[in-house]
């Protein structure tokens, strides 16, 4: 459909869905990418195959399910191994340059995710380092078909500047205000007794923190496109702006990502604009996967040869046709923990002690009250299926360890709240 488009894939790393104002968010987190929304194709339930970053990342590059990729929790996931093909690796055997821009930690080369890129810029320090890097690279290949991947952990890390912070921020004199490393506190599995602690004002300073950060990432988006127009390439780019996971306020005991796939973490934005603005304004509520976003890009670039492996599905006939709703699964998070959603229930299933509880997401979209008292025969026929579908996807092949990190990449990671 659009075979010299430029693609520009974009991951917001930490962006859950509610947060965006294209998704109903009453708070102004994120005005320009509202505005790219209207002019392209809202998927309301994108589905992210892991809770955090390496698994989820994996799954939307490959197409293929964490635990068929060998991938695990924290912290040692182990790495991408060379024999799953990319969807960079498929766009440059198509002609495509491909360039990423990350910002390291769990997206490193070391995790095997470079695969396919001629330029793989890890300088990590959010966009405001990455931004200007990125600025400079984009004439030298402006005038071809291009890759662009741009991923920034602005949103994990709970950094945003004070002028955009004020914007948010609501009266709050407790602790956190004085906290040097929010962000480690927020994310480390060991921060139970820090979790009991926290009183109602704290969760919003957290959440005004979280939101001041997408905001900061809005704006860096918005310079972004603003280049692509001055260098005349803005119409011939086809966008997709999503995120690897959400973040979770003590919806469910907690705080950070990883650790259970309730939708405060599985949940995230999937924004497509086509070139010139195309099929502009399209609301898209039934469900789907990250993994559907590779031989989407495929098939709307017009490559027909694609790897036969693919468990995803162009979501191409559901933004022309009739949408049909899609089975997600999710996995390889940091506890052994896996789910089956649907648009009208979830499933979570221990894959350890073999509990099972079972949600229904119409009448408590919240996730509140496990009903499997009252829909065992439900619950038990989608145990089934999940037992079904790990039998199928879990071969027993290992993810190869990834290589040590330099220092700078193991400061970047306890620099997320991720400690050992």
């Amino acid at each position: 459909m659009f075979p010299n488009a430029k693609v520009i894939l974009v991951s917001i790393d930490t962006l859950r869905a509610d947060h965006v104002g294209s998704y109903g968010y009453d708070r102004p987190t994120s005005p320009f990418l509202d505005r790219i929304a209207a002019e392209g194709v809202v998927f309301e339930n994108a589905i992210a195959q892991s809770s955090w970053t390496l698994p989820s990342h994996a799954a939307l590059f490959t197409s293929r399910y964490p635990s068929e990729l060998g991938l695990g929790g924290w912290p040692e996931p182990g790495a991408l191994a060379d024999e799953f093909v990319t969807l960079a690796e498929v766009l440059q055997s198509n002609g495509f340059a491909t360039c990423a821009f990350t910002g390291s930690g769990w997206v490193a080369p070391r995790y095997g995710l470079q695969q396919g890129y001629g330029l793989y810029d890890q300088r990590g320090g959010g966009l405001r380092a990455t931004m200007p890097q990125l600025v400079e690279q984009l004439p030298k290949f402006a005038g071809e078909r291009f890759f662009l991947f741009l991923h920034t952990y602005d949103v994990h890390r709970y950094e945003p500047p004070q002028a955009l912070l004020s914007q948010f921020l609501r009266p709050y004199a407790g602790p956190l205000r004085a906290s040097a490393a929010l962000r480690e506190v927020v994310q480390r599995g060991d921060n139970a007794e820090w979790v009991a602690g926290l009183t109602p004002k704290d969760v919003d300073y957290l959440v005004d923190v979280y939101d001041a950060s997408i905001r900061l990432v809005d704006t860096y988006l918005e310079n972004l496109v603003g280049r692509l127009v001055e260098l005349g390439v803005w119409d011939d780019v086809l966008l997709i702006v999503t995120s690897d996971h959400g973040e979770e306020f003590l919806e469910h005991g907690r705080t950070g990502h990883g650790y259970r796939p309730f939708d405060e973490q599985i949940r995230v934005p999937l924004i497509l604009r086509l070139p010139g603005g195309r099929a502009g304004g399209l609301r898209i509520a039934e469900q789907v996967r990250l993994i559907d976003v590779m031989p989407t890009v495929l098939d709307l670039l017009g490559i027909r040869e694609t790897p036969p492996s693919m468990r995803g599905e162009s979501l191409v006939p559901m933004m022309f046709g009739t949408p049909v709703s899609r089975e997600a699964f999710t996995d390889s998070g940091h506890e052994p923990l896996v789910s089956l959603r649907t648009a009208g229930w979830k499933l979570i299933y221990n894959t350890r002690s073999h509990h099972a509880a079972f949600y229904d997401l119409v009448a408590d979209p919240a996730e509140r009250s496990d009903r499997s008292d009252e829909r065992s025969s439900d619950r038990d026929r989608a145990v089934r299926s999940v037992t079904d579908w790990l039998s199928q996807i879990r071969t027993g092949k290992t993810a190869p360890r990834a290589e040590a990190g330099s220092e700078t990449e193991k400061e970047q990671l306890r620099s997320l709240g991720y400690v050992e």
